[in-house]
């Protein structure tokens, strides 16, 4: 309750293996979630996936596996009552209130939160709304998670475009004409959401890998007539809820990075998870040693990536408590990516308080000459 009250961004558990003849402990798995905003939502999800993980320590431990930790004293332990005061029950009830205060004001007007496109001609390290051609939503629709193509000698941006009668997002085109874009329309739908439409190219040919969480599976569909017409080419996975996947060639193998939620739930904040193959198309997908290899809302979504100059710029979102992409995104560098390590360095942040009317940020793709974001306002 005391994180939530505190409005903090996440919620911290740690699994402790207890030595007390060695009067030491190690700590064997950390990690964070986004914190929900009602205290029994909010504990239910992090003993949930907390205990998934615990299993999966347990079956090791069945199996005879090592089980790595770091060791501490267990001197160093601390222990907080987690039993709150009076005034903090009285805080939490003023804080459940305004929270119904604000959901039925948002019905009774039909607010609802409207992302927006933008399209940059400078830099892609340079985040300026007003030096920017912003895309005009369709009317009952927003839309979200450009990425940028150069096929030939033209431009193309994708995006997710949400229809709010229809309650689900397809995937559409726009052509960049001299810095002017231009609707194509409607090039992916499905009976089932759609969003983030990554593309990459394999033997010559362009695949788009978009989310299709909804779907419980990631997948890839092949460019049959660029830009308009797609069709689904493989299921990468299946029975899986996974968010804002991306699939590159880095030396020698293919990756792919995706935010999977184990339990099947609708957060896919908190997990970064990534797979290794030599064929994008066809071949088995193995699981990195260390999956999760970012176990933090900080930083472990995917929100775009840029690559240039031989290297790998990842794109995370920074989530905030009670608002989706309201901590902005930070843009971190791979510098060690193997089957049984990753590492990346922060580089630099957005924060949607570069612009007075941007409540919100996350998403970034640049092709080193046009860069695309979107942004909440």
């Amino acid at each position: 309750m005391f994180g939530l009250l505190k409005k903090k961004n996440k919620t911290n558990f740690s699994i402790i293996q207890m030595m007390p003849k060695m009067q030491n402990a190690k700590l064997i798995r950390e990690g964070s979630f986004v914190t929900r905003g009602l205290f029994l939502s909010n504990k239910k999800n992090v003993l949930l996936r907390r205990n998934f993980y615990m299993q999966k320590i347990l079956m090791n431990i069945y199996q005879d596996k090592s089980i790595d930790g770091q060791l501490f004293s267990l001197n160093d332990l601390t222990y907080k009552s987690m039993a709150p005061y009076i005034g903090d029950q009285f805080r939490y009830l003023i804080h459940i209130l305004s929270l119904t205060k604000k959901r039925i004001l948002n019905i009774v007007f039909n607010k609802k939160d409207s992302w927006n496109v933008g399209i940059n001609f400078l830099d892609w390290k340079i985040f300026d709304i007003e030096k920017s051609a912003v895309l005009k939503n369709p009317k009952n629709h927003y839309l979200a998670d450009p990425f940028i193509v150069r096929e030939g000698p033209e431009s193309f941006c994708f995006v997710e475009d949400y229809d709010w009668v229809k309650s689900k997002g397809t995937i559409a085109a726009y052509k960049i004409t001299n810095q002017i874009p231009e609707r194509l329309g409607i090039v992916l739908e499905e009976p089932f959401h759609l969003s983030f439409p990554y593309i990459f190219k394999y033997e010559s040919k362009l695949y788009m890998l978009p989310e299709s969480a909804d779907n419980m599976d990631i997948r890839i569909y092949e460019s049959i007539e660029f830009p308009m017409k797609w069709k689904l080419k493989t299921i990468v996975k299946e029975n899986v809820l996974a968010a804002d996947s991306m699939i590159f060639e880095h030396n020698g193998l293919w990756w792919l990075f995706s935010n999977i939620n184990p339990i099947g739930e609708r957060d896919c904040c908190s997990e970064l998870s990534i797979f290794y193959t030599d064929h994008p198309i066809n071949g088995e997908w193995s699981p990195h040693e260390n999956n999760p290899v970012i176990f933090d809302p900080s930083s472990a979504r995917n929100g775009g990536i840029v690559f240039q100059n031989n290297s790998i710029y990842r794109v995370g979102q920074n989530q905030a408590f009670g608002t989706y992409g309201g901590d902005g995104i930070s843009v971190n560098e791979i510098i060690d990516l193997t089957p049984h390590s990753y590492q990346e360095k922060y580089i630099y942040k957005i924060s949607p308080s570069l612009h007075p009317k941007v409540r919100g940020v996350h998403h970034l793709h640049s092709d080193g000459k046009i860069s695309v974001f979107d942004f909440l306002k």
